[in-house]
């Protein structure tokens, strides 16, 4: 199951980064910025991944009449 493994970790990773990103948001320098940034789009992006391979599974499976 890729799907579920890319959402899970994307949505594991976007929790976790965004709690750092907000509880430090004053003390950090515009690399540690920017570095969250990155992240949080970088898992974003498996987060989408995940979902469009559990989405076009499930579309498929219904074309085919499986239940």
């Amino acid at each position: 199951m890729p799907g579920i493994m890319l959402l899970a970790l994307g949505i594991m990773v976007e929790i976790i980064t965004s709690i750092h990103y907000f509880k430090y948001w004053g003390e950090m320098s515009l690399a540690n910025h920017l570095i969250d940034i990155a992240i949080l789009l970088l898992f974003g992006v498996a987060l989408g991944w995940g979902l469009f391979i559990i989405i076009r599974n499930a579309i498929s499976q219904g074309l085919r009449g499986r239940p």
